[in-house]
């Protein structure tokens, strides 16, 4: 897949290809981005190797053809073929010098440089690219909005629960309230009629016994009023 990033592996996966300085090699497999690959391109199944971290592309030296000519890296030329390969099953062809592969020499081993040859099947001509491309991020979920808590609707309900709950209750109690009331009240007339009846000959006695007494005090007080009287005429 073009625009990905992979590290090309050895075919036992014990090396990867790597750049140090200014040279591509064959190192132990780190996974840094000295061995990290952008495959970019892929025109007419043409694809370029650029380093992650040097920016250099894989290229065949000196526009070479032979076996044995040299691949090293170079700052990447968008046009130039010797940086143009095909990847055909486990094998890097170049697209520049026909039918040539990219191979790790005769006996692969870390430090080994990198060269063109005819394909000959040969296990250093074998590599296993191997996706290292970041998965994209996750944009963060757009956090929906608050929801205002109906406190007040709450405590409204809650409120006419509980009055609904206590009316019942009240109206019990009033009932059961009334009956003793009206018994109470029903008690009291009896004993305010008997009080009433009792307290009744008793005034009459009392207003009885009082009114001789009246009469005497006026008896005496009348001979004084006019005696009083002839003594002022005379005057």
């Amino acid at each position: 897949m073009a625009n990905a990033i992979y590290q090309i592996k050895t075919a036992n996966g014990a090396l990867a290809l790597e750049v140090v300085n200014t040279t591509l090699q064959l190192g132990s497999v780190t996974g840094a981005d000295n061995q990290k690959w952008e495959m970019t391109g892929e025109k007419d199944g043409q694809v370029s190797f650029i380093n992650v971290e040097s920016k250099t592309a894989i290229d065949v030296a000196m526009m070479g053809t032979e076996n044995g000519t040299p691949v090293h890296v170079w700052q990447v030329l968008d046009d130039a073929m010797t940086q143009k390969w095909m990847i055909k099953g486990e094998k890097i062809v170049s697209a520049f010098a026909a039918d040539k592969v990219l191979d790790a020499g005769m006996f692969p081993s870390e430090g080994s440089t990198l060269q063109l040859w005819d394909d000959v099947d040969g296990d250093s001509q074998k590599w296993v690219l191997v996706d290292m491309t970041p998965a994209p991020k996750k944009a963060p979920a757009k956090k929906a909005p608050a929801k205002k808590a109906p406190a007040k609707k709450a405590e409204t309900t809650k409120a006419a629960a509980a009055k609904k709950e206590e009316a019942p209750k009240a109206a019990a109690v009033k009932k059961e309230e009334a009956p003793k009331a009206a018994a109470a009240k029903k008690e009291e007339a009896p004993k305010a009629a008997v009080a009433k009846k009792e307290e009744a000959p008793k005034a009459a006695a009392a207003k009885k016994e009082e009114a001789p007494k009246a009469a005497a005090v006026k008896k005496e007080a009348a001979p004084k009023a006019a005696a009083k009287k002839t003594t002022k005429t005379t005057k």
